[in-house]
């Protein structure tokens, strides 16, 4: 027989698997943001070369990881208080707790998703050849850095969307709030990057604060989601 929690869990993630796809222009619009973006970057540092190109890569792939999410969650839930859905949701008799899980699920994969796919296009309009290895281990910290940045802009979205001045309010939460995970993150890729070698017989542990950083948000963001629901 299947725990209640369980079926609530799949109830909730169902629900906001559908809702997130049918915010395809929200998703559409930002990935077409990342990649306008990724080409301006590409244009302004085309006299660049060697290492300088290669050590500005990497904070460019976390900048434009941090811009272009933000864009999303800012607009990601307008249709959710249109119709009032998420407030509906808030009022039944659920763990609210669930809620924020099931809602962060999807939206964590289009996140980690298109970072990634941005973070290869920059690479490609650099014209930079980077060994699989190393690719694989950069997309692990940018993907731990996106699993701490996504339940923080879900919180922002979700304080800021009743707001008339959404879109001067979130940026005034959300970037100072992103910005220690930001800057821990960027010191451990750059770490990654320019020790390769050493980092590949002990891979973890560059990532050790990062992953610790973003599961303080995300337990964080989950704390205040419920107690933003209390009040």
């Amino acid at each position: 027989m299947t725990h209640p929690l369980t079926h609530e869990l799949k109830q909730l993630l169902l629900f906001f698997i559908s809702s997130t796809l049918g915010q395809k222009e929200q998703a559409i619009s930002a990935l077409m943001f990342g990649i306008s973006l990724v080409i301006l970057c590409a244009l302004a540092t085309e006299n660049l070369s060697g290492p300088p190109l290669r050590d500005l890569y990497v904070g460019l792939s976390f900048i434009i990881t941090l811009i272009t999410l933000s864009w999303f969650f800012m607009r990601i839930f307008a249709n959710f208080f249109i119709d009032r859905t998420l407030e509906t949701l808030m009022i039944l008799p659920r763990n609210h707790h669930l809620i924020f899980v099931s809602c962060t699920c999807p939206i964590l994969i289009f996140a980690v998703t298109s970072s990634l796919l941005l973070t290869w296009l920059l690479s490609h309009f650099l014209g930079l050849t980077l060994d699989l290895e190393l690719m694989l281990t950069l997309g692990l910290s940018l993907a731990v850095y996106v699993f701490g940045l996504t339940p923080l802009g879900i919180l922002c979205g979700l304080l800021t969307t009743y707001d008339r001045d959404n879109s001067l309010l979130f940026p005034l939460i959300y970037f100072p709030l992103a910005t220690p995970l930001t800057i821990v993150s960027l010191q451990s890729s750059k770490v990654i990057w320019h020790n390769f070698e050493v980092v590949m017989s002990n891979s973890i542990a560059p990532i050790i604060l990062p992953a610790c950083m973003a599961g303080f948000f995300f337990c964080l963001s989950l704390l205040l989601f419920n107690t933003m629901d209390n009040t």
